[in-house]
């Protein structure tokens, strides 16, 4: 089951965090729900959810925080 820890508004800003947690070998994957992109990687006027396996929430929250 995955579960939504953060949103953002823009796609890059979702990308660096996906990156950052794949770097501390957490899997995440990136949802646009109902997206309307205006300029593709940069802004979307829709909520970006970054989501990760349930059972890698509290690793993943304190990866980003720091």
């Amino acid at each position: 089951m995955m579960v939504t820890i953060k949103y953002f508004n823009d796609r890059f800003e979702a990308n660096v965090s996906a990156n950052k947690l794949e770097a501390n070998g957490i899997q995440s994957y990136i949802h646009h729900q109902d997206s309307v992109i205006v300029d593709p990687g940069t802004f979307s006027a829709a909520k970006i959810e970054l989501k990760v396996a349930a059972g890698d929430v509290e690793r993943a929250i304190d990866v980003l925080n720091h």
